[in-house]
């Protein structure tokens, strides 16, 4: 691991399953995926940044997967646009921000098939994240059976969250 920080600003990935797949990346710096096109799933699942992980305007035609990350800073997608049919188009479960999780400026998800319609598709599911600033869910859209899973979700500051974010249920259990 090094302390550079990793912007591959506008690139455009295409691959049959991922785009980008880099589970368990490890930097002591930043890394930038701004302005990312990716066609197909972008996976960082289990990665470790020193500092922020940053996706704003990222439009990406598969999910963006952070299974298990931790992010030294904030993890940014304001203004990403992100579309699944067959899972969560943001899938985030056990992520660790220490600072803040920004889901805003014009931040949307779309998700489902009609092959998957009596499936819970869920637009956002970050269960069991652990942010310790703040979770913003502002001038954004989160669509899907389950719009937004914050089951088990831990927020050290505050959840700022406009009534209009979701599309679907939210599930707090």
């Amino acid at each position: 691991p090094d302390g550079g920080h990793h912007s591959p600003r506008g690139a455009h990935l295409t691959g049959a399953r991922f785009a980008l797949h880099a589970p368990e990346i490890r930097t002591g710096g930043q890394v930038h995926l701004t302005d990312l096109r990716a066609s197909g799933t972008v996976k960082l699942d289990g990665a470790r940044t020193g500092g922020n992980l940053g996706c704003d305007g990222a439009c990406v035609g598969g999910n963006l997967g952070c299974d298990g990350a931790c992010v030294g800073g904030n993890l940014g997608c304001d203004g990403a646009r992100l579309t699944s049919s067959t899972d969560a188009a943001l899938v985030a479960a056990d992520l660790q921000v220490d600072d803040n999780l920004l889901l805003s400026n014009g931040f949307h998800t779309t998700t489902g098939s009609t092959a998957v319609a009596a499936v819970r598709i869920r637009g956002v599911r970050i269960r069991g994240a652990r942010v310790g600033g703040q979770l913003v869910l502002r001038d954004a859209k989160a669509t899907g059976t389950v719009a937004l899973d914050l089951e088990q979700v831990r927020v050290g500051v505050k959840i700022l969250f406009a009534p209009d974010f979701p599309d679907g249920l939210v599930d707090l259990t």
